[in-house]
């Protein structure tokens, strides 16, 4: 994580601490490189929000 510096790129997300800058496989296959992010902030929403409601 420290390596892909996703603190610093993605410090605004409130996501940073569970997916630390994505998937190494998925950015690399989108983009070709794996040091590209490839936000997946949508999942981890509504992952999120479906893990609050099944354990509330």
């Amino acid at each position: 994580m420290v390596g892909l510096d996703a603190w610093q790129d993605c410090k605004e997300c409130e996501y940073v601490p569970l997916c630390a800058g994505g998937c190494l496989f998925l950015n690399r296959n989108a983009s070709g490189n794996y040091k590209k992010k490839e936000c997946q902030k949508h999942l981890f929403g509504t992952l999120v929000m479906d893990t609050y409601f099944y354990i509330g």
